[in-house]
């Protein structure tokens, strides 16, 4: 069983910590660390942590292509590429001190591509999937690229007996989730906003049943810092991990979704509840701390997982 995460928007993360920071002023660089990135590049990385087999599909510039694979392997998990003409987004995470805790987060510009690109890596996911595998899409689309193409690939490794995970946006997810395909679907509040719901219950609830109402066996909103909404017999329910110091967020709904996916791995985390994991990933990341036994470590922040009926006025 294998965990294949596909990511069109992929980036290279640039982590820089430097001794101090004032305008106009210079800072000396304590390290400088640089990462294969991308939602699903991310997912990849985090659920090897924990255990699973991963490959990573991306598309990359093609010029980066050798850096970008290779980095991907550091972490333990595979690479399927489709290389692109241009350079990959290059992003930039200013750190004070030795510590994660962030000082700036900067995004560049998102790499160019088109359908011809888009469905060679798709190929390539549909013809490796093998039954039993988790197929997760991640992120946004190259503007060149159709939504549909998720809702296709969906319907494509479904028919191979692949389960279907879907952290994508817009009319992408909306593609996808009205597919009736994906088992897990995990809009943030402002996505689920544009889910095509009409409800006086609140549009985070609403958006809830909406996907519950197109076959998504966990439909789940993400409300940041609050953890996540989703469905426990029948009722929306809020459910969330505390993090006594959160240092860094960004990435937090790529390790939710490595955790949930990882219990429908045979990885170290099997045989959990799979959105208990999922927060307890998000927590661990957003701790930031360097974990020797990171599943371990997963294991412990689960048993910390709250949950507390909703209510559309809390």
């Amino acid at each position: 069983m294998t965990i294949r995460t596909v990511t069109m928007s992929p980036g290279f993360d640039h982590v820089v910590h430097v001794d101090q920071m004032s305008p106009g002023g210079v800072a000396r660089v304590l390290a400088w660390d640089t990462l294969a990135a991308g939602k699903g590049v991310n997912v990849a990385r985090a659920a090897s942590e924990l255990g699973a087999e991963c490959v990573a599909y991306s598309l990359v510039g093609e010029s980066d292509r050798n850096q970008f694979v290779d980095s991907i392997a550091e972490c333990g998990a595979s690479a399927e590429v489709v290389a692109v003409p241009g350079r990959t987004r290059q992003n930039l995470t200013l750190a004070i001190g030795e510590s994660d805790a962030i000082a700036a987060h900067a995004v560049g510009q998102r790499l160019s591509a088109n359908d011809h690109y888009a469905n060679r890596l798709i190929a390539s996911v549909v013809e490796q999937t093998q039954p039993g595998d988790i197929v997760s899409f991640n992120g946004a689309l190259p503007q060149g690229v159709r939504p549909e193409i998720w809702s296709e690939a969906a319907l494509a490794v479904t028919e191979r007996k692949a389960t279907v995970v879907a952290d994508v946006q817009g009319a992408a997810l909306i593609a996808v989730l009205e597919s009736g395909v994906a088992k897990m679907a995990k809009p943030n509040e402002e996505e689920a906003q544009e889910l095509p719901i009409s409800s006086e219950a609140g549009n985070s609830a609403a958006a809830v049943f909406w996907m519950r109402d197109q076959g998504v066996a966990d439909p789940i909103v993400s409300v940041g810092a609050g953890g996540v909404l989703h469905l426990v017999d029948g009722s929306v329910t809020r459910s969330w991990c505390t993090v006594a110091v959160p240092r860094v967020v960004v990435g937090a709904g790529d390790a939710f979704v490595a955790g949930y996916c990882a219990t429908l791995d045979n990885s170290a985390v099997v045989g959990h509840d799979p959105i208990d994991i999922g927060l307890a990933s998000a927590a661990v990341h957003v701790c930031s701390e360097q974990f020797g036994d990171r599943p371990r470590a997963v294991l412990e922040a689960a048993a910390r997982v709250q949950h507390e009926p909703f209510r559309v006025d809390s």
